[in-house]
């Protein structure tokens, strides 16, 4: 009963909002009822309350493919229905489908960050000198590098 309230103020909650900035784009007073609804609905607890779920450790970061993933998608999926919406996509779905033949939810991305700086901090250092580095006649990449800089009009 306690989800069905809670839907039911935060559908309450965006209509108010709704109003409430139509209403103050045209610089009109806030209807009373409006006003009381929006301060008796909008709380902190009721704007944390969704983010504190949702932001969890117990969803698991909601990685595609895991189960904090379909968990994150099944609560926004039950909010939009206590809400009264109905789902958008084909055979009554929620969720637009996609091939996701290339993500594995065993994959393990530890260290990307770390990775990411390197190459960010390279390409700093790279961006400071006064002259690009110079590639060995043998070095596997020249003929890449080459290629691409033709390709920009490099030499």
């Amino acid at each position: 009963m306690t989800a069905v309230r809670d839907s039911g103020r935060l559908g309450l909650l965006l209509a108010a909002l709704a109003l409430a900035g139509a209403v103050r784009a045209q610089d009109e007073p806030l209807p009373a009822a409006v006003e009381q609804a929006a301060r008796s609905t909008i709380t902190r607890a009721v704007l944390e309350a969704p983010i504190r779920f949702l932001s969890s450790d117990l969803l698991e970061g909601r990685g595609p493919a895991t189960r904090g993933d379909q968990l994150a998608r099944l609560y926004l999926q039950t909010r939009l229905e206590g809400m009264g919406y109905q789902p958008a996509f084909a055979n009554g779905s929620w969720q637009q489908s996609f091939d996701t033949d290339r993500l594995d939810g065993r994959w393990n991305f530890d260290g990307m960050i770390e990775d990411a700086q390197l190459v960010m901090l390279s390409t700093w250092f790279i961006a400071q000198a006064d002259a690009l580095p110079t590639w060995k006649p043998a070095d596997e990449f020249e003929a890449a590098r080459k290629q691409a800089l033709a390709a920009v009009g490099g030499r």
